[in-house]
């Protein structure tokens, strides 16, 4: 049998190419590790973004699984986010946000009357802000957002309601009776 001599110059530059070439592939594993992250908040605005409201409507005033699963994912993030404070992730969850809230808002003029609409808000709101707060976090801007707008809906539906029960009253015309329940409606 006849051995082959091989020169070390062609060992040397096998090992040398073969290093090259999986610390390229490393390196691609790494990068494409550090931008899955990325990946997965572009995958749910885009999801969000692209939504059809028509297909997601129900005609239900219960709070909505999408926002259900929304603040659930947020929650989840916020928690891994407490050691850390990246910024990067601070702004993708609002960008998740914006997005999340411009769905439920077109989901809620889906609904005929106005009363509705405010009560399907008022309890996706709450919902959100609740769950936000079992998870024994405190949501920062998020959690302020939600209970913002919580509070704007709860106003606007009162003001509402209200509104709707002067109607009546002039419209009956007994006004005796209904003042009572009127200043019965403003102090509780």
């Amino acid at each position: 049998m006849r051995m082959m001599r091989v020169r070390w110059w062609v060992v040397a530059a096998i090992l040398y190419l073969l290093s090259r070439w999986m610390r390229h592939e490393t390196l691609s594993i790494i990068l494409s590790f550090l931008s899955y992250p990325r990946m997965v908040f572009d995958m749910h605005l885009s999801s969000l973004r692209s939504a059809n409201v028509k297909t997601l409507w129900e005609d239900d005033v219960h709070p909505h699984y999408v926002m259900r699963r929304y603040v659930e994912f947020t929650a989840s993030l916020i928690h891994l986010n407490v050691d850390y404070g990246d910024g990067q992730l601070e702004m993708n969850s609002e960008r998740l946000l914006m997005a999340v809230d411009n769905l439920i808002m077109k989901l809620s003029t889906q609904f005929r009357k106005s009363k509705l609409q405010s009560v399907f808000l008022i309890n996706n709101y709450d919902m959100t802000i609740s769950v936000l707060k079992e998870a024994g976090l405190d949501g920062g801007k998020i959690q302020m957002h939600f209970e913002d707008v919580l509070k704007s809906q709860t106003s606007i539906f009162v003001i509402v309601e209200f509104i709707a029960v002067l109607v009546k009253v002039v419209k009956a015309g007994n006004q005796d009776a209904d003042m009572e329940f009127i200043f019965h409606f403003i102090l509780t």
